[in-house]
């Protein structure tokens, strides 16, 4: 028996044989090895009283936790990550209780990196302040539970990113929150935070831009919204904060701020029960003729899909004279199975006073199976008739393309072809395209109703599509044979 051996210590040593010759041999370099960790259940206590993960004495037992714990933290605190620390790391984590009795808050600074699963319970709270993922095995989002992420500014833009390696369950109740966690609105006659910044002259301002432009202003000052910026194909970017009015207050106008970023890779389940909220927001009272913040972004790839909850990236409503914010942009890809249920709401952010409403964000949906993809351009609720133009920057081969309540125009050149096997129209819209066409045989009609505009320079379909006219302009008809 040897005193004084640590347990955490590998030691070696040599051992020396003989044999019935008295041959001898020696055997160098062996190993005594240290135990394997051993599973421990550990509890959050704060005693140390610096909020920090890796402070051991914050922790009962006293010792950072490991790979291997199973780790609670249900006291009402704000426990940190710091982006200067290690991964946190842990066998299983519980956030809150069943009761709903504590709310606790994770700040993710730095990472966080587990095999096993997160359970967050109600008044629990996930913070990311990173860009970096948070690497999960399963997440179980009970009712009033809540992860979301700190807001952009213009030194950073942190973002939820969340790469789960099984299921992850957003429950009824549940809610991934960006709503606002964007870029800022602008304060006191200046221009929004982001690259779609709503513009300001002091007296009159834009909406933010995202999906497509911020809406201007009343036509009488005249400032125009926020650009365009993204891809709806792979959206990664916060939405932008709308511009601001010095009217309206001792204080000035206050732009509203846009969402924020969700990017999910999920390799088994996505239930979306709950709710996925990117939107902008818009601001009242003493902020008149201040701009409205553009939806954000949700970017989703996942083996399968389920749950009759909502995605949305809503443009915030413009104040008074000022422009609304524009939409924001979804894009999920399924690869197994999709059980439909959920509703993707793009909307935009609407205006009064003969200011312009933002433009209408888009989803992308691409399911099991498609060659293609599905996009839907705006939202059902309908917008007054002055609207912001979504482009669409990049050729389009759909197998769906449903527009409602929207403005689009393509900025290719050429301009994109447009193939789809159902074209979708409601509400009121206008759609400008160069080319239009329809390769799938079948009966299909739609309606361009008084007030909308379907403009196509050349469409090929098929001889048995049925067309209802009102506002309807094809320079050339091509039946194919």
């Amino acid at each position: 028996v040897y005193a004084g051996v640590n347990s955490t210590t590998t030691y070696y040593f040599a051992l020396n044989t003989r044999n019935q010759f008295f041959v001898y041999a020696a055997l160098s370099n062996l190993a005594v090895l240290p135990p394997a960790p051993t599973a421990v259940s550990m509890e959050w206590t704060g005693a140390a009283g610096d909020g920090l993960w890796h402070t051991a004495a914050n922790w009962a037992p006293s010792f950072v936790p490991t790979a291997v714990d199973s780790v609670t933290i249900a006291m009402s605190a704000v426990v940190t990550v710091s982006s200067e620390a290690p991964a946190a790391t842990f066998q299983s984590l519980v956030l809150g209780d069943a009761w709903g009795a504590s709310t606790p808050t994770l700040r993710v600074g730095g990472s966080l990196v587990s095999t096993g699963p997160l359970l967050l319970y109600s008044g629990a709270r996930l913070l990311s302040a990173t860009t970096s993922a948070l690497i999960l095995g399963d997440i179980d989002a009970r009712s009033g539970a809540l992860l979301t992420h700190e807001q952009a500014d213009a030194i950073s833009a942190p973002l939820l990113r969340l790469q789960v390696a099984r299921d992850f369950v957003l429950s009824v109740g549940a809610t991934v929150q960006l709503t606002g966690r964007g870029y800022r609105g602008s304060q006191s006659g200046a221009p929004g935070e982001g690259p779609g910044g709503g513009l300001s002259s002091g007296f009159f301002s834009g909406g933010a831009g995202h999906a497509g432009y911020g809406g201007q202003s009343n036509p009488v000052g005249s400032v125009a919204g926020g650009a365009f910026y993204d891809d709806f194909v792979v959206p990664s970017l916060p939405g932008s904060g709308g511009g601001a009015s010095h009217a309206y207050g001792a204080s000035g106008g206050v732009g509203g701020d846009g969402g924020g970023v969700l990017i999910a890779v999920v390799g088994g389940t996505l239930d979306v029960s709950g709710r996925i909220d990117a939107g902008g927001t818009g601001v009242s009272g003493a902020s008149g003729r201040s701009g409205g913040g553009s939806g954000g972004s949700i970017l989703i790839q996942a083996y399968a899909l389920t749950g009759a909850g909502v995605l949305t990236a809503v443009g915030g409503p413009g104040n008074n004279q000022g422009g609304g914010g524009s939409g924001g942009m979804v894009a999920v890809t399924i690869s197994s199975s999709y059980v439909a249920g959920a509703s993707f709401p793009a909307g935009a952010g609407v205006a009064a006073f003969n200011s312009f409403s933002g433009a209408a964000g888009t989803v992308y949906l691409k399911m099991p199976g498609q060659a293609d993809f599905d996009l839907f351009v705006g939202g059902a609720e309908p917008v007054p008739e002055r609207q912001g133009v979504t482009p669409l920057s990049r050729p389009l081969h759909v197998d769906v393309l449903a527009v409602s309540n929207a403005v689009i125009r393509s900025t290719t050149v050429p301009q994109p072809v447009v193939a789809a096997s159902s074209l979708t129209l409601q509400g009121r819209y206008d759609v400008s395209f160069s080319s239009l066409v329809f390769p799938t045989a079948g009966l299909m009609s739609f309606v361009v109703p008084a007030g909308s505009r379907l403009s196509v320079s050349t469409m090929s379909t098929l001889p048995d599509w049925d067309w209802v006219v009102g506002g309807l302009n094809i320079s050339e008809l091509t039946a194919k044979s």
